[in-house]
């Protein structure tokens, strides 16, 4: 009978996917400081697999089970600091592709027959001459 233990190892390398026809899942390299160099098999379905290169060197919880590969737990079962981690390296990442969007610019994109500059100028002058109707009752 194999003995399942649940342990925690830093993530030290990526090292492939699955065959095809097999669930989809990422084969890591994990570093137990107690048991060495381990294979861990990290299921689609339960993580973002995708993302996880950007956790290497970031400690996974994972089962230990004697004879076989271990396997990943869960992301929502990780440590608030590992799945913190994620979310701040792929806002970090994101940042950089705020260069691709162009300058705001409201001649442009009145130019361009833009609806929502369109929109926002009706709504301007409607208020603009609310105002002034209200300027002109009080006088």
């Amino acid at each position: 009978m194999n003995t399942i233990s649940h342990r925690k190892a830093p993530l030290k390398e990526i090292l492939g996917k699955n065959k095809p026809g097999e669930d989809c899942s990422l084969f890591l390299g994990l570093d137990d400081p107690q048991l060495g160099p381990l294979i861990a098999r990290c299921y689609k379905n339960d993580w973002p697999t995708w993302h996880l290169k950007h956790l290497i060197g970031e400690e996974l919880k994972y089962e230990f089970v004697e004879g076989k590969y271990c396997k990943i737990i869960k992301f929502d079962k990780q440590t608030m600091g590992l799945r913190a981690k994620l979310i701040e390296s792929l806002f970090n990442k994101g940042s950089t592709s705020l260069k691709n969007y162009r300058i705001f610019n409201e001649t442009l994109l009145l130019k361009e027959n833009n609806k929502y500059i369109k929109e926002f100028i009706k709504r301007i002058k409607m208020e603009s001459s609310l105002n002034l109707e209200i300027c002109n009752e009080i006088s």
